[in-house]
This record gives structure tokens, sequence and C-alpha cells, in this order.
């Protein structure tokens, strides 16, 4: 770890040597991807496991993700005795998106569909189970120090008010272990499982190959996808071109169907789709 980098973390950051021996609660804030199933099972290898696994559900998710999930909580019940809980709004984001006429956050140059669909119900959570002094851990891996300090110096400024009456100090693991996604898919894949990127189906940061893969291997969101795209034709002006902000993906896949471009990375090595 850079000295810059483990500086800055020496403040509200929490090393593994340096667990505290209070009431505190360990709250994994599994994200259903590469980097937070990496680190399942690598806090495993160490024979631990935080006291609460917390998934927050936008109700948007590709249906291999719910699936590895379900294999996980199978894993987590038979070896830990425990399972990933998993929290959610009353009204889905994408419903919430379709009833608005509008686009997600994020492609209108915004960051609130976390803000409104991760942290609040976890934190909601939280509160109503009496967990208000944690310790929560983010699996951003050893090549997002940015995000983590960003994330850091959000909760010491105490920016993000969803987690109000909360006292949280923050751990990144995956920093301290060093650990890259590349790593973590290859040990992944040791353990007998396959872990891909997770986000909503309709996500603005999908690139043209994702937008691909999913009109493949789940048309059906595809097309739900571009029906929220078009549903939302008001809001598409000035720089916001559609779902990926200068990207239209009713467009951009009949532009790539007229060319017939193939995609040659679609599946891991695993058999898993490769988002």
């Amino acid at each position: 770890m850079k000295d810059e980098m483990k500086e800055f973390l020496q403040s509200d950051y929490i090393y593994w040597s340096d667990m505290p021996k209070d009431d505190r609660k360990t709250i994994f804030s599994f994200g259903g991807g590469v980097d937070s199933t990496g680190m399942l099972f690598e806090f495993d290898r160490q024979g631990y496991m935080p006291d609460i696994l917390i998934f927050a559900d936008t109700g948007a998710e590709r249906p291999d993700i719910y699936a590895h999930i379900e294999k996980l909580n199978k894993w987590l019940g038979d070896k830990w005795g425990k399972e990933i809980i998993i929290v959610k709004n009353k009204e889905t984001l994408y419903d919430e998106c379709i009833r608005l006429k509008t686009l997600p956050s994020l492609a209108l140059g915004f960051h609130t569909c976390s803000q409104k669909h991760k942290i609040r119900p976890i934190a909601k959570w939280l509160r109503a189970n009496g967990y208000r002094n944690i310790i929560r851990i983010i699996g951003f891996d050893a090549n997002e120090f940015d995000r983590a300090r960003r994330g850091l110096t959000s909760v010491e400024n105490g920016k993000n008010t969803e987690e109000k009456g909360i006292d949280q100090k923050i751990w990144f693991p995956l920093i301290e272990w060093g650990k890259s996604r590349k790593q973590l898919k290859e040990e992944i894949n040791e353990v007998g499982f396959c872990a891909s990127r997770s986000s909503c189906f309709f996500c603005p940061a999908n690139n043209t190959s994702s937008i691909r893969r999913l009109k493949e291997y789940y048309p059906e969101l595809y097309e739900k996808a571009i029906f929220l795209e078009d549903n939302a034709k008001d809001k598409m002006r000035g720089s916001v071109k559609g779902l990926g902000r200068s990207l239209n993906w009713r467009k951009a896949m009949q532009q790539q169907e007229l060319f017939q471009l193939q995609d040659m990375e679609g599946v891991q090595t695993c058999g898993c789709i490769n988002w």
C-alpha cells in the first residue's frame, strides 16, 4: 500500500489488527459482484465472517446476480450458519423511473440512485435492528483508492444524511490486503464459484458490449430498458441522448446490428457470462 494512501486512511479507517473490542458490529455491505464475493471467500480463508452481511436490492439486478446470492446463502448457511440479508425500498428503481417518466440519475449526471436505493434501505434496517455503532466493510479493491478516499471523506464530514444516527468506522479489506479484481476472479473460480459485475440491468454505466449481452441473454430485460428509455424521451435533451447519457441504447444497438459486430468476450472460462 502506498504511503500516502496509508496515511490518509489512518483517521477513521480500521485495520484487521485493530479490530475494536467494544460493542461495534461488523456490517458487510455485500454488492453482489466480484469484489464483495472475493472478499467473502477471503474472510472464510482467514477464519472470520462479519456479524451482518446485507445486500440492498434495487429490484433491478440481472437474474444471474440473484441466483449467485442464493447459491452463496446456501454455502454461508452450511458453513457459517449465516445468510446475506436482503433489504429494499417498497418501490423498485425501475418502477420509480417509469412512474416519473425519467432516467436513472446517473444518466442525468447525478448519483442519487445508490443514495436512495442502496444506502437508505440498509441504514433503515440497521437503525430498526439496533445497530448504531458499527464497522462498515466496503469492497473497493486495491485499484479503487480514490473511491475509498471519497467514501471515507463523506463519512467523516457527515455528508450522508441517510445514515444519521449511525456511528460508523470504515474498513476496506481489499485495499489492506492488496487484492485486485483480476486476483479475486481467479480465487473465486478456485473455490467453485463464479462472479460478474453487479448492476441494474438498465444502468447508464453499461457499455455497448454489456448492452449487447443483455439483449442476447436477457431479451425481456433489454426490452424493459428500451421502454424505460423511450418513456423518458422528454428528459433526453441537450447532452442527454439516452440511458447512457451520451449513448442512446436503441440507436446504439441498431447501429451495431447494421454492422453485425461480434462479441468475442461474452463468456468467462468458467462458463458464466462476462458482464
